[in-house]
């Protein structure tokens, strides 16, 4: 199974422990790519993650590209 994914994130509010590492209100994630998976008898047996864009914008607005994610 795949599907192409595209997703925003933006930060609602400070979070010194999200997901992303320290986040301040405002900050912003931008994710475009395919996500395969595996399925077995029903279940996720493997998942891998292959992506064209992952970007950051700043509180300020600036633009950073994350290379590849962590």
């Amino acid at each position: 199974m795949a599907i192409e994914m595209d997703a925003h994130f933006e930060a609602q509010r400070d979070d010194p422990d999200s997901t992303f590492g320290p986040v301040t209100r405002g900050e912003a994630f931008d994710f475009s790519g395919l996500i395969m998976c595996d399925v077995v008898d029903g279940r996720f047996t493997r998942i891998r993650v292959a992506y064209s864009t992952f970007l950051h914008t700043g509180a300020d607005g600036t633009v950073t590209s994350l290379g590849i994610p962590h």
